[in-house]
């Protein structure tokens, strides 16, 4: 798909499954696609970094990411701005969270968000690690609704249970449940 198609600039998930984003971005250099990669993953180790670089990524971007970092290697690779003070997307950015299509995205976040919590709890308790990487993984995401803190929790939720560290799993989910419960009510 991404080969019958002329992109300026790909955002790559490094942790798809069946085929992950190091194979995808290796198979698109051998296939001679010349497009700018950008890594996506939950990591920002030097390692990780360093592998995406080596499969072929332009630049690594770690999740959650802040807005105005996005917003930088959009300009960077694709306006060709220099250090914008208020980049033209940051305006455009504005305008869509104003939108009540956005608002009904950040509404269906905030609503799913109680069963999430609850099942975060439980595959703690029943030490099911896969599951609550899983999880956690999902609702990182929220930093993309502005929720960064809430974002950052759960990335740090999701290297404690792929590390299988049981008493630093219980520390940020707790830390989770607290910030999760705010934005239920501020909602």
């Amino acid at each position: 798909m991404v080969l019958a198609g002329r992109y300026q600039l790909i955002f790559m998930d490094m942790q798809m499954p069946i085929m992950d984003g190091y194979e995808a971005t290796r198979v698109l250099g051998e296939c001679g696609y010349k497009t700018l990669i950008i890594a996506r993953s939950a990591s920002a180790m030097k390692q990780h970094v360093q592998e995406s670089l080596s499969a072929g990524c332009t630049e690594h971007l770690a999740k959650p990411f802040e807005r105005h970092h996005f917003y930088k290697i959009i300009d960077k690779y694709l306006n060709k701005v220099e250090n914008p003070q208020e980049s033209k997307m940051m305006e455009q950015d504005r305008e869509i969270e104003e939108s009540e299509e956005y608002q009904a995205i950040v509404n269906r976040f905030v609503s799913e968000l109680n069963e999430k919590l609850i099942n975060l709890e439980s595959a703690l308790t029943n030490q099911a690690w896969e599951l609550l990487c899983s999880i956690s993984h999902n609702l990182y995401s929220a930093g993309l609704y502005r929720f960064e803190e809430f974002g950052q929790l759960n990335q740090a939720l999701q290297r404690a249970a792929e590390e299988r560290n049981q008493p630093q799993a219980e520390a940020y989910v707790k830390s989770v449940l607290q910030p999760g419960a705010a934005l239920k009510q501020a909602h």
